[in-house]
């Protein structure tokens, strides 16, 4: 591990990063495609993340994703479902 991975592992687990095995890969490949990047904007980028995933994975178990494009779609005025 490079000495800058090892500092930003410390700085995103004192800010709320989980320390588990998978939570660990994402936040590293998150750090990755960020380099350079402020530590802070990397963790907030990772959390963001996280976020979206769970949204889906919660739209998944309950079924409701169709609803959720549905009205994505009319929100963006794209629906041809306008009554």
């Amino acid at each position: 591990m490079t000495t800058g991975w090892t500092k930003f592992k410390k700085y995103a687990l004192v800010h709320g990063c989980h320390n588990g095995p998978v939570s660990l890969v994402a936040l590293h490949k998150v750090y990755d495609d960020h380099k350079g990047s402020h530590y802070h904007t990397i963790v907030m980028l990772y959390k963001a993340v996280g976020t979206v995933m769970q949204q889906q994975e919660f739209e998944r178990e309950m079924g409701c994703s169709k609803c959720i494009k549905e009205q994505n779609a009319v929100m963006a005025g794209t629906s041809s479902t306008r009554g």
